[in-house]
Order: structure tokens, then C-alpha cells, then sequence
């Protein structure tokens, strides 16, 4: 699956049907950091299991970026991989069930 958003100029991509290992990743990564802030919790999960990251104003997946960086339009490029990237996985869990 791919995510794209023209106005911060930014894409990546996830698995169509990511593995459970996949899914196991992402939810640790939010277990081991789960007394940090919302995006410092997302960020490490983007850094981890996008793929084909581009971006102009965040170049590589870095989870160092959140201390180095001052730039504004850093912050929205990675609220919107982060929120993307955890509603993606929420979704995940909404299979529907057969009827």
C-alpha cells in the first residue's frame, strides 16, 4: 500500500497484507515506548517498516531526527507518516468477520 500526500511532498509504502511478524514489530515498538509521547511513540514504527521513503525535508528514516531537527515542516511530514502508518495498522485489526 502506498501513502502519498503532494502538499508535504512525501511517500512511502507499507505490505498490502503485512506478516505477522510485520504486525508483531509495530506493536512492540509501541509497547517498549509506550510512556513517550504520541509521535515519539509512531515515529520509530515509520523508521522501522516504511519502505521506499521519500521526502525532500526528511530524507532517511531517522529516529534521531526528532532531537536534531528544528525544521517546521519536519514535524509535519513525520505527524503524517505516523498517523498514517497507525491508522493503517488499526485498520488491520477491522477485518470483516464472514456473516
Amino acid at each position: 500500500m502506498k501513502f502519498e500526500d503532494e502538499r508535504i511532498d512525501c511517500t512511502f509504502e507499507v505490505p498490502d497484507k503485512p506478516t505477522v511478524r510485520w504486525q508483531m514489530q509495530f506493536k512492540s515498538i509501541l509497547l517498549e515506548n509506550q510512556n513517550k509521547e504520541l509521535y515519539e511513540r509512531l515515529w520509530p514504527c515509520v523508521c522501522l517498516l516504511a519502505e521506499n521513503w521519500k521526502s525532500e525535508v526528511v530524507p532517511e528514516l531517522n529516529v534521531d531526527i526528532l532531537d536534531e531537527c528544528t525544521d517546521p515542516e519536519a514535524a509535519s511530514v513525520i505527524e503524517w507518516a505516523s498517523l498514517q502508518l497507525y491508522v493503517y495498522y488499526l485498520e488491520l485489526e477491522n477485518v470483516p468477520k464472514n456473516e
